[in-house]
């Protein structure tokens, strides 16, 4: 009974549906409740900011330059690093520590902050004020040093010691103080370039991001929504990608996903289509598949397996036709093995296999017929055309199923394409000795 083809077919594609609308639904509530968390977090930084240094309830924003809180500057990110500490051992038990209690490392980080803090102010709060300062070329040549310098250290800290300082706005910072500063060292070296501050500090800032956090087209976005300015399009565009190209060259991991990687995560960073949904079953089936007459008996496929026939042999399992050569079951060594072993050799073949068959289609990607091998705990399918579900043109095994991930290794310039072809040569037992060519509308 050929019904396994239909039913995996079905339910490969309704779970295909199913798990898109799924993955859909759960990203647009993530993207709702961080958003709704974010607009939380960002109205409780302006009220710590105005009760620590200003001693007041409010939710707008200012700036931490003109405070007077002196020495508090010190002990305040001291406090919330201890809070942080606490919060990272007994609430985050993956977090690995270097020797230190967690409460302890992240006070000392944050101590280090406010120190660097207390003598430069603008290293504190959200930070966008200073950014745009600094692209409105506010700032002499010496401060952008002194911001670019300490804002450095900060993140350091804060990074290395898990104090909660941020990773955007920080960035975005030191991006545009490096802007700037190359612009205004390039004016001064070469009184005729006319370069402008501003500018060089948007490319920089998204240039700095984009390759920190390898996240192209939203670093693109990022400058323009703080600056409006759509005649840095083309620049950002050219920055973003050389940056993200030398960063990827340069370090495998972005700095979101460095901490993951140290935990033992492995994160890809390669965006490809999956080989096996590029490829055709017909592509690595072997064309050649050894069958064995339904009235034939266990006994003789036992014997031929025995002596190691070439047909018998060819494959962990043959398909059963009848008489008129029509594909109605298959028998695995297995199958015959253990009719032998229950001394039941002579029954026959048909009897001794399976009747419901799972098959595969010569047209269809791989990906659809390692699918349905996984999920039925088979190791091989017939392969069949659509319009006559009972002529077998093929047979693909796990054997065959690697040798599509051989083929993207030889297009990649990983293996040579010469010993490619030759392993895929053996694996499919024909002798093209070349990699077929998939072509548009060919046999299904």
């Amino acid at each position: 009974m050929i019904v396994g083809w239909a039913l995996a077919d079905d339910s490969l594609n309704q779970d295909s549906g199913t798990r898109l609308l799924y993955i859909s639904l759960l990203a647009a509530a993530i993207g709702i409740g961080t958003g709704l968390l974010v607009y939380v977090l960002y109205h409780l930084i302006a009220l710590i900011t105005n009760l620590v240094f200003y001693h007041r309830i409010s939710f707008l924003f200012v700036s931490e330059v003109n405070t007077r809180i002196g020495a508090l500057a010190i002990v305040m990110p001291v406090v919330g690093g201890i809070l942080v500490g606490f919060m990272s051992k007994y609430g985050t038990s993956e977090i690995q520590g270097h020797g230190l209690p967690e409460a302890l490392e992240a006070s000392i980080g944050a101590l280090g902050v406010g120190v660097i803090g207390y003598f430069v102010p603008r290293i504190f709060g959200p930070e966008y004020d200073t950014i745009g300062a600094i692209l409105e070329n506010q700032f002499v040549l010496s401060f952008l040093l002194v911001i670019l310098l300490f804002k450095f250290l900060a993140l350091i800290l804060s990074l290395g010691t898990r104090t909660s300082g941020g990773l955007l706005a920080p960035v975005f910072m030191i991006g545009a103080a490096v802007g700037g500063v190359f612009a205004i060292l390039v004016n001064r070296i070469i009184p005729g370039a006319n370069l402008s501050p501003g500018a060089f500090a948007l490319v920089g800032m998204g240039a700095v991001f984009g390759a920190s956090v390898r996240s192209t087209f939203a670093f693109i976005i990022f400058p323009l929504e703080i600056t409006h300015n759509f005649n840095s399009v083309l620049p950002l565009m050219i920055v973003g990608v050389v940056a993200s190209g030398v960063a990827y060259v340069l370090y495998r991991n972005s700095v979101v996903t460095e901490k993951l990687a140290r935990r033992g995560f492995l994160i890809p960073q390669d965006y490809e289509a999956d080989i096996f949904k590029r490829v055709t079953v017909s592509e690595v089936m072997d064309p050649v598949a050894p069958t064995v007459t339904a009235d034939t008996k266990v006994r003789e496929l036992w014997e031929k397996i025995q002596r190691g026939d070439a047909e018998a042999t060819r494959h962990q399992a043959l398909p059963i036709v009848d008489e008129k050569g029509q594909l109605v079951g298959i028998i695995t060594h297995r199958d015959a093995r253990r009719a032998v072993e229950k001394e039941n050799a002579e029954c026959t073949v048909l009897e001794a296999g399976s009747k419901e068959l799972v098959l595969a289609f010569a047209g269809e990607p791989l990906y659809e017929a390692v699918v349905r091998m996984l999920r039925q705990d088979i190791g091989r399918l017939p392969v069949v055309r659509r319009d006559d579900v009972h002529k077998v043109i093929g047979y693909p095994g796990r054997t065959q199923a690697i040798s599509a991930r051989l083929k993207k290794l030889a297009e990649d310039g990983i293996i040579p394409r010469e010993v490619a072809e030759e392993r895929l040569n053996r694996s499919k037992g024909s002798g093209n000795g070349k990699f077929p060519v998939h072509k548009e509308g060919g046999e299904k």
